[in-house]
Order: structure tokens, then sequence, then C-alpha cells
């Protein structure tokens, strides 16, 4: 996929990623605050979608290690399929409402093969996933 971003507003970058099926995208928004970026949604982990989000980084000038915050809106696949991936190539802190871990975890078990999401919280145990998801909270990006 030809990586697609769109200035929304200064410093505000919409990018499009790929998903496997209809809709065949779905959007993230990277936001600079200062010297700092955040990622709002992450993408359904593919290599696709990480390869094009790596394309996207590059194109507006955003090093990995800039990003310090993901924050995951929903228990989507496609809104935080790839957050555990983004964390270890970022260093970022994983921000998730509480209230979508238990959705998280009944998506999951209503599956008959867990891997069909991509999800990369299948299968963690509490304590494990307690290290990488953590509650939003208002404040600056």
């Amino acid at each position: 996929m030809d990586t697609k971003i769109h200035e929304v507003a200064a410093g505000i970058y919409q990018i499009y990623l790929p998903l496997p099926m209809r809709p065949s995208i779905v959007n993230v928004y990277l936001v600079r605050g200062g010297d700092e970026w955040a990622l709002i949604d992450t993408g359904m982990h593919s290599e696709e979608s990480i390869a094009t989000f790596k394309q996207a980084l590059a194109a507006v000038g955003c090093p990995p290690a800039a990003v310090r915050k993901l924050v995951c809106t929903h228990h989507h696949p496609d809104h935080f399929g790839t957050s555990r991936t983004y964390k270890e190539l970022t260093g970022a802190e994983v921000y998730l409402n509480p209230l979508e871990v238990p959705r998280i975890e009944r998506m999951q078990s209503s599956l008959p093969c867990p891997r069909r999401t991509d999800a990369p919280v299948a299968g963690w145990a509490a304590d494990t996933r307690a290290l990488f998801w953590r509650p939003v909270r208002a404040g600056p990006a």
C-alpha cells in the first residue's frame, strides 16, 4: 500500500493503514506535541500495516523514539492490534481505558482461534497485560 498521509491541522496527521478486509483502511492519527508525538490507535497487526506506519513516520520526520504515547480508543483489533509491536519499536507508554480490557478478553474467548484478530494480547496473563495497558488520562500529548 502506498503511504497515505493527510495533515488535518498543524502537527496532526491522519494516516491510512491497510486492513485485510473491508473496509480496507483504518485511520490513525499521529499528533505532535513539542518534541514528542502521540499515536491515536495503532491499526491491525499485519506486516503491510507496520511497513506503512514506518513509512508514515519517516514521511513526517518523526523518529520512532519520539513517539511517547500510544492511545488506543477501544477494543477493536484495528484500533489496538499493533500496540505491543509499536511499544517495542518506540518505547512509548500504551493507554487504554480499563473498561476495554474485559471486552478484549470476551472477544478473544469467543473466537475459535485467538490469532484470527492478530491481537497481541491473546493469551496474556492479567499481570503481564497490566504492564502494557494503562487507563487513558487527560493531558497534553
